[in-house]
């Protein structure tokens, strides 16, 4: 959340219920001024945004491949119009495998931003743009596919992944496909279930000066220290739950305040 609301308005959403204010309600949607015209004339908004929740990385990345081979036959795309997003640079090759493998069986091109191209060269003619998204910033396709997005609804640094999600989503020129899997992705679909119900307004109570203060401290970023401390606590968590269900700990060994964790 900005900590001035003005800004709001310099990013392109206007006020229309509320006060732009700090502890103030308000409403916001996408100021007319700031959305190309053609979205309106030529796009559905049901079009333009889909979103799908699957149980695997297989199912995903089948349900991707399908789609990008039906806009290429039938909405005139080409490969190049095309850009596919992960969320994190140090498994790009293990997330994409399944979706590059799907691909080849529909006999499309496609390649890994710097490993099978240049660093510096995203699109290439004839194949699908497959990257991460530190280094799809800057470059924008016809057609983005945000895989993986079930990473901004789980762990640590929520406030870092969202916004990796929202660069990815940004991405788009058109049409925007945002998929993942498991539970953080039922979660998160249920949430732009939201957006779609509220007709893409952003109604909320802003903050207060000292409720900002707490949400920066709650959402900074973790030290590697930090981290490392936050994951101990929760193996450590992990552990006692096990011994308590294998009957190794009852109820009466743990602390008061801590039995709601263990059922």
């Amino acid at each position: 959340m900005f900590n001035d609301p003005t800004f709001w308005k310099h990013i392109g959403y206007e006020v229309i219920g509320g006060q732009l204010e700090l502890g103030k309600l308000v409403t916001l949607q996408r100021s007319a001024e700031r959305t190309p015209t053609y979205f309106s004339e030529l796009l559905s908004p049901e079009d333009s945004i889909k979103y799908q929740s699957f149980e695997s990385k297989q199912n995903e990345a089948e349900w991707v491949a399908n789609d990008i081979q039906d806009s290429i036959n039938n909405k005139e795309l080409e490969p190049s119009d095309i850009l596919v997003v992960f969320p994190k640079a140090y498994t790009l090759g293990s997330d994409s495998a399944f979706l590059m493998s799907e691909l080849r069986k529909r006999n499309i091109n496609c390649h890994v931003v710097g490993k099978n191209t240049s660093r510096d060269i995203v699109f290439v003619e004839d194949s699908i743009a497959i990257t991460h998204i530190h280094r799809a910033k800057g470059n924008e396709a016809p057609l983005v596919y945000a895989m993986a997005a079930n990473y901004s609804n789980s762990g640590l640094e929520l406030g870092k992944k969202r916004n990796a999600l929202f660069t990815a989503i940004t991405r788009a020129k058109a049409w925007v496909r945002i998929t993942g899997v498991g539970h953080e992705m039922d979660e998160l679909s249920q949430e732009i279930t939201k957006v779609f119900e509220h007709q893409f307004q952003l109604g909320f109570k802003y903050p207060t000066s000292e409720e900002l203060a707490q949400l920066s401290t709650a959402y900074k970023d973790k030290t590697d220290g930090e981290k490392q401390d936050i994951y101990e606590g929760f193996n450590q968590i992990k552990k006692l739950k096990a011994m308590f269900e294998s009957g190794e700990l009852s109820i009466e060994d743990i602390p008061e305040e801590l039995r709601p964790l263990f059922g």
